[in-house]
């Protein structure tokens, strides 16, 4: 995905249809959370790799589930709740997950947007940034185009995400029990 939030157009609507099934933060830390490898990827194979371990099967189930869930409850126990509440108005629900860290529910969140992540990835990259969806076991890159041209296909992709996104925002706006 060529921004990393576009991801969430493709677990919000989810959170939307399955309700108290999934939760907010985890689903959405969850699709995003692949793309914390870049920069360091980047910076460790001198441009090489961008995509490899989170950006797997293997790798986003043994790692980025766990790491998911961790980032989920670790960082978002000490959002400043007080502040954004009276700075922004902001109900502090929606900034927490609201279910046990070792939940099904959690667990289920992470790995729909973990995996959402992996798999919508194929559809919008060309030459080394294409993802090694088997790695460590084949470094066989996966690449599957809408169209004939990798750049449209990225668009066209992106755009169904940001649709999705203010789709999903309307719902939750209308029904702030969606996100908790």
């Amino acid at each position: 995905m060529p921004v990393t939030p576009l991801h969430a157009g493709f677990v919000w609507p989810l959170k939307v249809l399955f309700k108290k099934r999934l939760d907010f933060i985890v689903l959405t830390v969850g699709a995003m959370l692949p793309d914390l490898e870049l920069p360091v990827l980047y910076i460790l194979t001198g441009g090489e790799y961008s995509r490899l371990i989170l950006h797997s099967f293997a790798g986003g189930i043994l790692i980025g589930i766990p790491l998911a869930l961790l980032i989920s409850y670790l960082f978002f126990s000490f959002v400043p709740v007080k502040f954004l509440k009276e700075k922004f108005n902001l109900n502090y629900w929606f900034l927490r997950p609201q279910n046990p860290l070792l939940s099904n529910t959690a667990f289920l969140s992470a790995f729909i947007g973990v995996m959402s992540h992996v798999i919508a990835d194929v559809f919008m990259r060309h030459g080394s940034e294409i993802s090694p969806w088997f790695w460590p076991f084949s470094d066989e890159k996966v690449l599957i185009l809408l169209f004939n041209d990798a750049f449209l296909s990225a668009l066209f992709t992106a755009l169904i995400a940001l649709v999705l996104i203010v789709l999903s925002a309307i719902s939750f706006i209308k029904n702030p029990e969606l996100v908790k």
